[in-house]
């Protein structure tokens, strides 16, 4: 995982990541223990 980008203002952070190795729902789950809520973003970048 890789952090691309993170707005402090807008309290989002874009992170990079192998979906062949976890999946949205495993990065979810693993923020989750640390009270983060994670959302995938729509394709268009």
């Amino acid at each position: 995982m890789r952090v691309k980008n993170v707005s402090y203002a807008k309290a989002q952070a874009e992170v990079l990541y192998d979906p062949q190795k976890a999946t949205v729902a495993q990065m979810a789950g693993a923020l989750a223990k640390f009270k983060y809520k994670a959302y995938p973003l729509k394709a268009s970048n």
